[in-house]
Formats: structure tokens, sequence, C-alpha cells
């Protein structure tokens, strides 16, 4: 008997019924923010939100003037909540926007599934959309995640 007649194996990012109808993306827009994602980054952007495990969400702000995005996890305007910032260094800001929520679990588990690449890249655009671009020594692969409303 073959192993790959014994085993079968499904895998999802997210529970089906909470995923709003799919949209296709026709042609990626123009990012106005991205920066090199290094290793450090995602080491301490990972351990933020285990601090916080119950963070659903994290804010993403560009700073021009400093060239750097501050990723804050379980950020709240109006509350006054726990958070925790990590900043981005090296970043390109062609523009700033107001800020955008994304799910801190699916950044992560984007982040935690590509270790071993050689370079990557993250860009946002001021329309709610986070490209992650990871190279690897054999594959390429990119990321699309979507922008949230905060409740």
């Amino acid at each position: 008997m073959c192993i790959r007649d014994s085993v079968s194996a499904t895998v999802a990012l997210a529970d089906p019924s909470q995923i709003e109808e799919r949209v296709s993306l026709k042609s990626e827009p123009f990012l106005d923010v991205t920066f090199p994602l290094k290793k450090e980054f995602v080491e301490r952007f990972t351990k933020a939100k285990k601090a916080l495990g119950d963070a659903t969400m994290f804010a993403v702000i560009p700073d021009d003037m400093k060239n750097e995005i501050d990723f804050i996890v379980n950020h709240s305007p109006d509350n006054n909540v726990n958070t925790i910032k990590v900043i981005a260094t090296g970043a390109t800001i062609t523009t700033e926007f107001e800020p955008l929520y994304f799910n801190v679990a699916n950044a992560v588990a984007v982040f935690q599934e590509n270790t071993e690449y050689r370079e990557a890249t993250v860009g946002f655009s001021a329309h709610g959309l986070m490209v992650v671009h990871f190279k690897g020594e054999d594959y390429e692969a990119k990321y699309y995640l979507k922008s949230y409303k905060r409740d």
C-alpha cells in the first residue's frame, strides 16, 4: 500500500462561513507603502500577537517623516486597551493614510509559513490591501490580505 493512498489532508486558513463573498483581483493596486520584511520584525510581531492572545486585529499606520510603519496589535482609537507597537523601518512611503486594520492571526500565519525566504517585501495600498511577497531559493509566493473596518 502506498502512503499517498492512505493519507488525506484538508487545510483551511479560515472558516469558509466567516469569509465574505470572494472578489477577484483584476490588477494589483499601486502600493502606497512598502518595506523590506526582516526576520527580526517577524519575530517581534509574532511575539506581540502571542502576548496579546485575544487580539484579533492590528493597525498599520505609516509615518513618512521617519520612513517607518507602526504595526499596532489590538489598536483601538476609541477605547483604552492593551496594545503592542512593532515598528517596521526602512519604509518607502509615497502616501500616508488613515489606519488600516488587518487580521493579526492571518498575518502571523503568512509570516510563519514562509521562514525560509531570501528576500521579502510587504506593501500596503491606501485602498485596503496588504501584499506580502516572498522569494526563496526555489519558490516565489505572493499573499493578499484585505483590510477590515474597525468595529
